[in-house]
């Protein structure tokens, strides 16, 4: 049976008036030249994809929309018929009335009503995505450990020229951890709650408070910053060294004063002493701290230096103090490189999280993995899985590397 003819007809007898249809009998020449039109459904439209849709790209080699919340609530309601026609066991035992769906609920995890993602290709052979998590309730319970509203990107200001990885993440438990202990603590037997809670209440020198009260007042932000040396090597591993670049790096850490302060009053006195390794300075509110001499010789040649700004908040430990300049000095940035800039086309300035990975680093981490496949004493079947995995990645990451996420009001933004 010719099936042409029957699929024809269904095509056309489902098509919706009014848009131009292809016909295959037609010539070439014949073919309508405009696209059709997108059709919005009316019946049926889901309350949410209009939310997510707007924050995606239409047009790309993907676009996936899926709603969130019949299957949150499907899988928690199985798992709890689960739990009541489960046999009683003598070990751990849920609380009585214990339900799966209202302890995911205290996690905040179906507060994503529904999700979307979109896809496309850039000329240079880049691929541009973008996720969106519509939340229109506001992030709760875990989605609270992304960080708050988005701000501008910490990596945009302090990251040197030729930084290799720049990471940045949020640290933030405040607000968080009344709501997660809520849900976790009535889930322990008596005797192991109440020894949790009087670890969580318990004074920790030489800060002076107790980790329940770190954890209310933790809502920083952290970066990490490399520059890969590749004139310098020093051989690492047996039996057959592989010789690795020199680096430096600086960590960065803001809005930490509260923990900061008591750890100055405790420790800083001890640096008195002319004959301390670490000299200090202190001056127009910076706090400077520097090893006098190098931990060790080239190219382990560090020697550490830590600076802490008052006004900003902002402590800054780097492996050299030439590092700490680059980091300070307000040329020569990262974001002023072709590289960086091709690789954050089309993602924001604002947002909680980072991370852009340089060519040389992705070309030196794969270099350090082909040759640890070849050290003696590897699996040959690891490496012959891992070693075709290592020529695939070689291919597919030649070019820079770029990823953030934004926390908005209604969701969460991932580029």
């Amino acid at each position: 049976m010719n099936a042409r003819p029957y699929f024809l007809a269904l095509t056309l007898a489902l098509a919706p008036t009014g848009h131009a249809q292809f016909s295959p009998n037609l010539p070439k020449s014949a073919a309508p030249q405009t696209a059709p039109t997108p059709v919005l459904v009316e019946e049926g439209l889901s309350p949410y994809f209009l939310a997510v849709a707007s924050k995606l790209e239409l047009g790309g080699t993907s676009f996936v929309y899926a709603e969130q919340q019949d299957t949150f609530n499907l899988v928690a309601d199985l798992l709890d018929g689960l739990i009541k026609t489960a046999p009683k066991s003598e070990g751990f035992q849920l609380p009585e009335g214990f339900s799966i769906r209202t302890f995911l609920h205290s996690l905040g995890l179906d507060g994503v009503k529904a999700t979307g993602l979109s896809s496309r290709q850039l000329s240079v052979g880049r691929y541009h995505s973008r996720s969106f998590a519509y939340m229109p309730d506001g992030r709760k319970g875990l989605a609270g450990l992304s960080g708050g509203p988005a701000e501008p990107f910490l990596l945009h200001g302090i990251a040197p020229t030729g930084s290799d990885l720049a990471l940045e993440f949020p640290l933030r438990t405040k607000g968080v951890v009344a709501e997660l202990l809520a849900a976790f603590l009535p889930l322990l037997p008596q005797k192991e709650r109440e020894a949790l809670e009087a670890q969580l209440d318990a004074k920790q020198p030489p800060v002076g408070m107790s980790l329940r009260e770190m954890l209310s007042l933790l809502d920083a932000r952290a970066a990490l910053l490399v520059r890969i040396n590749p004139e310098q090597t020093f051989p690492a591993g047996q039996p057959a060294p592989i010789p690795l670049p020199g680096v430096d790096a600086a960590l960065i850490l803001e809005r930490l004063e509260w923990l900061l302060e008591p750890l100055k009053q405790q420790f800083l006195p001890l640096l008195a002493d002319p004959k301390s390794p670490v000299e200090k300075t202190e001056k127009d509110g910076i706090l400077t701290l520097k090893f006098r001499s190098p931990v060790g010789p080239a190219p382990m040649d560090f020697q550490p230096t830590l600076q802490y700004e008052a006004s900003k908040d902002r402590l800054i430990v780097s492996t050299r103090a030439s590092f700490l300049q680059s980091v300070l000095s307000p040329a020569d940035k990262l974001t002023t490189q072709p590289a960086f800039q091709k690789a954050w086309q089309g993602m924001p300035s604002e947002g909680n999280g980072s991370l852009y990975v340089s060519e040389r680093f992705l070309a030196t981490s794969l270099d350090l993995l082909k040759q640890s496949l070849q050290q003696p004493g590897v699996d040959a079947a690891l490496r012959e899985m891992a070693g075709p995995l290592a020529e695939v990645l070689a291919g597919k990451l030649s070019q820079p590397q770029a990823f953030c996420y934004a926390n908005q009001p209604d969701g969460t933004l991932g580029v």
